[in-house]
């Protein structure tokens, strides 16, 4: 299970600029559909607003899902944000329904929560058990994991740009506080009490305040304990 989702890094950096982030097809549309009864095939075409959008890939179960379609290049208008999409070519339904439609590649941001969310288990699985999986082993995605897991995605789409899109002053601070407190989790220094999250072992807890502050110090001029062997 993910940590965040699409709507998440949405929620950040808007529709818009996810779409420029991450959208290396340009003119290529996810679709939101329901209700289908017969699936249009790959390169059946069907029209919305004035476009002819051609079938490039579907993701369905029982009727529901996305398609991808693609409109022609340079093309000066894009599909509603909800509607229908009318058959053109192809044996698929007349008309599909879709109750939204997003210009982003929902492939390439999976792939940016993906690498996000690993590089949170590498570090916060050194204290806890990971991935974290409501039911399993907490009783929700504990908050700090979520504003991490958006953070580092975020941060990762605009360096897919980073030649021609500049990652924006508060984007970089937002990844930067994320890391800290990812270091901090893995340091047993934040503690993930939202959520309820399982220790992966009592051995890796330490007690806070009882280490001793010597402990690992190297005093070059005191007595050197392998002398005597």
């Amino acid at each position: 299970m993910a940590y965040c989702q699409q709507s998440d890094l949405e929620a950040v950096i808007g529709k818009q600029q996810l779409a420029e982030l991450t959208n290396d097809t340009p003119n290529q549309y996810t679709f939101t559909v329901s209700g289908i009864v017969t699936a249009p095939a790959v390169a059946n075409t069907y029209s919305n607003n004035g476009l002819t959008l051609t079938i490039v890939s579907l993701s369905l179960t029982n009727g529901a899902g996305t398609i991808v379609a693609a409109a022609p290049s340079g093309s000066a208008t894009a599909p509603l944000s909800a509607g229908v999409l009318t058959r053109v070519t192809g044996n698929g339904d007349a008309s599909i329904s879709y109750s939204a439609v997003s210009a982003s590649d929902p492939t390439i941001i999976a792939a940016m929560i993906t690498q996000a969310d690993n590089e949170i288990d590498a570090k916060a699985g050194q204290v806890y058990n990971v991935p974290f999986t409501p039911g399993t082993n907490c009783t929700s995605i504990p908050t700090e994991i979520f504003q991490i897991s958006v953070a580092f995605a975020v941060y990762y789409c605009f360096l897919r740009r980073i030649i021609i899109v500049a990652t924006p002053k508060a984007i970089l601070n937002r990844y930067n506080e994320a890391m800290a407190n990812l270091e901090a989790v893995s340091n047993q220094q934040l503690n993930l009490d939202d959520g309820n999250p399982t220790i992966a072992s009592s051995e890796t807890m330490i007690e806070t305040g009882t280490e001793d502050p010597q402990a690992g110090f190297y005093d070059p001029t005191g007595d050197n304990p392998l002398s005597s062997y």
